[in-house]
């Protein structure tokens, strides 16, 4: 096995830096590829933000296609809730990612409920 240049925390922090981009960096380069908990921060991170695209898809989708019970509240009400909702789901991903950076840099193994799960079946 090749020594990795950065330490496993850091290395576990950079996996959720820049995304998915940097992640799947960390599992191919030596050093990096065998080591388990780097391993669990790139993939969690991964599933991370595929799952945060995929709120995101979702909310547009349904207030776009206008699902016949948002059809009920008036335009201006309806253009209201989907503000609050995307402020939602990008305050709540922002705080999320923070805290999954935190808890890497800090050495503290942090699995998010379902996501967690599917990483560490990854690794």
């Amino acid at each position: 096995m090749k020594s990795a240049l950065l330490e496993e925390h850091l290395a576990g922090l950079l996996c959720y830096l820049f995304g998915w981009l940097d992640s799947i960096l960390f599992l191919g380069l030596p050093g990096y590829d065998e080591n388990r908990a780097v391993r669990f921060h790139a993939f969690q991170s991964i599933f991370f933000n595929i799952a945060w695209i995929v709120a995101w898809i979702v909310l547009i989708l349904t207030l776009r296609l206008a699902h016949p019970l948002l059809l009920m509240i008036p335009p201006v009400e309806r253009w209201i809730l989907g503000l609050l909702l995307s402020l939602s789901i990008w305050i709540g991903g922002i705080v999320l990612w923070i805290i999954l950076m935190y808890k890497a840099f800090t050495k503290q193994h942090f699995s998010l409920p379902l996501i967690g799960r599917i990483a560490e079946k990854q690794m």
